[in-house]
């Protein structure tokens, strides 16, 4: 009788490690599932920002291209108002009304 038992025990002891070991691999194939989406969430998420980036980067390379115009501009207009008033009496210049 002790036997039985015994195999019993032994068959009963094999069929909890499968369990255990089912329950181990389908705990470890849903966080490489859950991985997977949270990488390719981060990576839409990341294209995006980097879209913004560039986006912004082109509008600020604008602005300080037309920002460098204007500056090369008022740069000529006091030139030409300076060249214009050496010849002339020395008085104050408003730049308000130079431009």
């Amino acid at each position: 009788m002790a036997r039985p038992t015994r195999v019993c025990r032994v068959k009963a002891f094999k069929q909890k490690i499968k369990h255990l070991f089912f329950e181990n691999k389908t705990a470890i194939d849903e966080l490489c599932a859950e991985n997977v989406v949270a990488q390719t969430l981060a990576a839409e998420q990341r294209r995006v920002a980097e879209s913004q980036l560039r986006r912004d980067k082109a509008s600020l390379k604008e602005q300080t291209h037309c920002q460098q115009l204007e500056h090369e501009e008022l740069v000529k207009t006091v030139k030409k108002v300076r060249i214009y008033t050496v010849g002339q009496k020395a008085r104050p210049i408003l730049l308000a009304s130079v431009m």
